[in-house]
């Protein structure tokens, strides 16, 4: 389990023994992000065709849209894999990870004053690199703030 927490305007990460994990810098615009894990630092954006990249260097590592028949749910593609992360309502603050139609995890989120997300707790598989679960912990944000 990794716990975010706001600082700031960016968000630390870090693992179940407190120890850091890596860091969610959020920009002025809205859709453009960085993030920072052992592998290095990343890069989020969303292009002109409505799609969220991750980034590094010059190469695409994974890719999420946003369905628009159904608003919150976002398809997420990585390394050849496919995920479904899924808004658990319109009063929730959680976001389900699915694969192959399996829950395999998910995010809770907390608001801090003035309706900005102020902590959260991804429970998300070990096996998936760190930098795919905090661009699925950055989407979650943006969901939770309005801003997908």
């Amino acid at each position: 389990m990794w716990t975010i927490e706001a600082r700031g305007r960016d968000y630390a990460v870090s693992d179940e023994t407190g120890g850091h994990v890596g860091e969610v810098a959020l920009a002025a615009w809205p859709a453009i992000a960085s993030v920072e894990c052992a592998e290095g630092w990343f890069h989020i954006y969303r292009d002109s065709s409505g799609t969220f990249i991750l980034k590094k260097g010059g190469l695409a590592l994974g890719r999420a849209v946003k369905r628009r028949v159904v608003r919150s749910t976002f398809t997420v593609e990585s390394g050849g894999e496919r995920f479904v992360l899924v808004h658990g309502g319109p009063w929730s603050r959680r976001m389900v990870l699915y694969h192959f139609q399996s829950s395999i995890g998910s995010i809770d989120g907390s608001l801090s004053r003035y309706s900005r997300m102020g902590a959260a707790d991804a429970h998300l598989p070990d096996g998936l690199p760190a930098a795919l679960r905090l661009f699925l912990v950055w989407l979650a944000m943006l969901q939770w703030t309005g801003r997908a």
